[in-house]
C-alpha cells in the first residue's frame, strides 16, 4: 500500500499514468501493478481492469499473455496473496500493486492462475512455504469431498490448551464461510502474513505450526498432553526413527517438570529448544571408531567431517554424533587445561538425482 501510494503521487505530480515504485527497498519484493486514471469511486477502477475480461475479451482456451487483457490477468492471478491500494491526493490516480506478481509469461502459468468465472472452487499451495503448512494440516485434518478439513471448535479448543491464543483466533477469523469446518486453504491463511510469503519470517512460524499440528495428531484422546505412549509415537513421527520405549520414558521424565508422568506443550517444546529431541533415536555418544558409528554415518556422503571425528576418536576423544535425513552434527568434546570445551561440525546435502550430489559442510566453533 505505502509504495502504491508512491506511485499515485509521482503519477499526479506528472499528470499520467506510468508504473513506478515495483520494488521495495528493505525487504527486495518485486510487485506486479495497476493504474487507473479518471477519479470517482475505487469501483471504478476494479470494474474497467475486470472489464478486460470482456473487453477485448480474454481466451480461456487457449492461457497465454493477451494483448488488452493485462489488467485483467493481474486481478484474479491465483499465486497473488497480498494487494496493497491507494489513491492519490488530487483523487485522479488509483493504484493497486500486487504481490507476489502476476502475469508470468509462458502458457502454463497462464492455465494455472487466470481460471474460468465459472470453474470450481479449488484451494491449493501456492508457494513452497504454504505447501509445507498444508502438509502440517494433513496430519490433523480429515479428508472430505472439498478437500482438507478440521471441525473449527475442535482446532480452537486444542490450539487454546496449547496456550496459541492468537492462533486460535486467526483460525476463527479465518472461516469466511461460517460452515463451522477450516479448511486446508483457510488454516494457511490464519497461519500465515506478508511475514512469511516471500521466506522473511517463515523458517521460524513453519516450525511452530510443525511442533503445534505434531503435538495435536498424537494426543489422541484430546486432553492437552502426551502420556508415555502417545509421546513415543511423537518422537517416533518427528525423527522419522524407531524409537524404544526406554528412551521415551528416559526423555519424558527428564522433562516432566511437574511429575504427572506426561508432557504438556509447553513441556515438549523444552524438549526441542534444548536440543533433546534427537537424542531419542538418531543421536549416538561415540568414544571409538567402531562398527556401530560406521553403520550411523553409513548415508552421510561428509567426508572431511567424517575424517575430522574419526581422527578426534582415535587420540582418544569423545564425541557426539547427530545423523537426520540430511544434516551431520558432530560435537567433539575436548579437555583443555582441566576444563570441557566442545568444537561442533556440521554439513548439509541434498540428493536431487542419482547422478548428481550437492555436499555443503562446515566447520564452526562454540
Amino acid at each position: 500500500m505505502v509504495f502504491a501510494q508512491k506511485c499515485a503521487d509521482e503519477n499526479s505530480k506528472n499528470g499520467r499514468p506510468n508504473s513506478c515504485f515495483l520494488q521495495t527497498m528493505t525487504t527486495g519484493r518485486i510487485m506486479g501493478q495497476n493504474i487507473y486514471f479518471g477519479g470517482g469511486p475505487v469501483e471504478y477502477a476494479i470494474s474497467f481492469w475486470y472489464d478486460e475480461m470482456h473487453k477485448p475479451g480474454y481466451d480461456f482456451e487457449t492461457p497465454s499473455p493477451q494483448s488488452g487483457t493485462s489488467h485483467f490477468t493481474a486481478i484474479v492471478w491465483y499465486d497473488t496473496t497480498h494487494v496493497g491500494m491507494a489513491r492519490s491526493l488530487c483523487g485522479k490516480f488509483i493504484v493497486a500493486n500486487y504481490f507476489p506478481a502476476g502475469n508470468w509469461d509462458d502458457t502454463e502459468s497462464y492455465r494455472q492462475n487466470v481460471l474460468p468465472p465459472k470453474a470450481a472452487y479449488s484451494w491449493r499451495p501456492r508457494n513452497q512455504f504454504e505447501h509445507k503448512l498444508a502438509a502440517h494440516f494433513k496430519l490433523i485434518a480429515h479428508e472430505g469431498d472439498e478437500g482438507l478439513y478440521m471441525p473449527a471448535p475442535k482446532l480452537v479448543r486444542a490450539l487454546k490448551q496449547l496456550g496459541e491464543e492468537k492462533l486460535a483466533k486467526a483460525v476463527l477469523d479465518a472461516d469466511k464461510d461460517q460452515d463451522g469446518m477450516i479448511h486446508a486453504g483457510e488454516f494457511v491463511s490464519a497461519s500465515c502474513t506478508l511475514l512469511q510469503s516471500d521466506k522473511s519470517n517463515s523458517k521460524s512460524l513453519e516450525g511452530n505450526v510443525r511442533r503445534l499440528t505434531g503435538f495435536v495428531s498424537v494426543d489422541e484422546n484430546g486432553d492437552g498432553f502426551l502420556d508415555k505412549f502417545e509421546f513415543r509415537n511423537y518422537l517416533a513421527n518427528t525423527t522419522r526413527r524407531e524409537v524404544t520405549e526406554e528412551d521415551a520414558s528416559v526423555l519424558l521424565q527428564r522433562f516432566d517438570a511437574d511429575n504427572n508422568g506426561r508432557l504438556d506443550y509447553q513441556e515438549l517444546m523444552a524438549v526441542h529448544d534444548c536440543g533433546a529431541l534427537w537424542d531419542a533415536g538418531n543421536s549416538l555418544l561415540a568414544t571409538k571408531w567402531d562398527k556401530a558409528l560406521e553403520q550411523h554415518l553409513k548415508d552421510v556422503p561428509l567426508k572431511d567431517i567424517i575424517a575430522a571425528l574419526r581422527s578426534h576418536l582415535d587420540e582418544g576423544g569423545k564425541a557426539r554424533v547427530t545423523v537426520t535425513e540430511n544434516k551431520l552434527i558432530v560435537k567433539l568434546f575436548i579437555e583443555v587445561v582441566g576444563r570441557r570445551r566442545f568444537k561442533v561440525m556440521q554439513g548439509t546435502w541434498e540428493t536431487p538425482g542419482p547422478r548428481e550430489r550437492k555436499v555443503n559442510g562446515a566447520p564452526a566453533w562454540r
